[in-house]
């Protein structure tokens, strides 16, 4: 699979993305999501939470977009959810629309 059949499918917008990185969990709504010239995938979302640890609380994160080089990691089908292992952070699972989806209510500090 290629990061061009990510951004095609019609059921990621509106799903969550979430990444994993030195322990923590950062998961939010996937607003976008393209693809530039040089390889890099860009991901926006309309706000993020971040999880210090397996055991903490989501709170609201500061960022709402992140990048990563889409040359160094490819993209697998996971039953409709889309996985990617990024060398230098770690996995990262994008849920499409109706799965599992982060409660806004959820969130500390969050409000929409």
């Amino acid at each position: 699979m290629e990061w061009q059949e990510v951004i095609a499918r019609d059921d990621i917008i509106g799903g969550d993305i979430e990444t994993q990185e030195s322990g923590d969990v950062y998961r939010g709504p996937l607003k976008s999501i393209r693809l530039d010239e040089n390889g890099i995938v860009h991901f926006e979302c309309d706000w993020m939470a971040v999880m210090k640890g397996w055991r903490g609380k989501w709170r609201k994160w500061n960022r709402t977009s992140s990048s990563i080089n889409g040359n160094m990691c490819k993209p697998q089908d996971n039953g409709g959810r889309i996985r990617a292992t990024v060398p230098t952070m770690g996995p990262i699972v994008i849920f499409p629309r109706g799965d599992t989806q982060l409660d806004p209510a959820n969130v500390e500090g969050l409000n929409l």
